[in-house]
């Protein structure tokens, strides 16, 4: 289960409690998500770095690929499969 709380904003805007927030889209829905909560901040660092490393993007997304290939209907080996390089990448990208 992703530890990320979020709110939808129209449940925010009843008076819903989300301290400090910040606002983007998700899934094409607008949410809201607690700037502290350390998975958010996780997801997006991985992110950055992926998007500012050609060599780290193109290796996770080979990885994804077999991933896919090999657990198609296995959601927990695929995401373990997957854990060594998210675990390098942010190695590097917290380290910086």
């Amino acid at each position: 289960m992703c530890p990320v709380q979020s709110l939808p904003l129209t449940k925010a805007a009843q008076g819903w409690s989300c301290p400090p927030v910040t606002t983007f889209t998700l899934s094409g829905k607008p949410s809201c998500f607690a700037v502290y909560n350390t998975e958010l901040k996780r997801h997006i660092a991985f992110s950055d770095y992926l998007r500012n490393h050609q060599d780290y993007r193109k290796k996770y997304e080979k990885i994804k690929k077999e991933a896919a290939r090999k657990f198609p209907h296995d959601i927990d080996s695929y995401i373990k499969y997957k854990s060594s390089i998210i675990d390098e990448i942010l190695e590097k990208k917290l380290t910086l």
